[in-house]
């Protein structure tokens, strides 16, 4: 990188260090998702199916997070954090789904994973758009 033109070397290793910053806290944020979706609670209470997801925070961090993580990979542009922002993100749906499935039954386990779409979607959503406001901000200041 450092022989590129316009490509400081010092630069060069600055944004690599900034990347392994962000993939080890998106590693904590997917252990944290994960420890969070273990936590055991009762599948048959009075909240069931895709309102279950959203009467629970635990559930609502974790899908979300999940999305914002995807965003963060995905803003990379590389082939290999692509590949493992649609991992992560598929992983986190499949044990939230598989979880709660084993519980309550395969209808509740696929509106899991249905509700938990719908929140990881928005995490990405504003993660993008915050995205995008930075870099235009960035543009413009220099």
């Amino acid at each position: 990188l450092g022989d590129q033109p316009g490509v400081r070397p010092e630069a060069a290793g600055q944004r690599g260090t900034k990347e392994v910053r962000i993939l080890r806290l998106i590693g904590t944020i997917a252990v944290a998702s994960l420890a969070s979706a273990a936590e055991a609670h009762p599948a048959n209470e009075a909240v069931s199916g895709s309102i279950h997801v959203f009467a629970h925070p635990e559930h609502v961090v974790t899908f979300i997070l999940a999305g914002v993580a995807f965003g963060v990979l995905m803003a990379m542009r590389r082939p290999v954090h692509v590949i493992a922002g649609h991992a992560l993100l598929t992983m986190v749906l499949f044990i939230g789904a598989w979880i709660h499935a084993r519980e309550g039954g395969v209808l509740l386990g696929v509106e899991v994973a249905v509700s938990g779409t719908i929140l990881a979607m928005l995490g990405w959503s504003v993660t993008n758009v915050l995205g995008a406001q930075l870099t235009s901000k960035r543009e413009t200041w220099q």
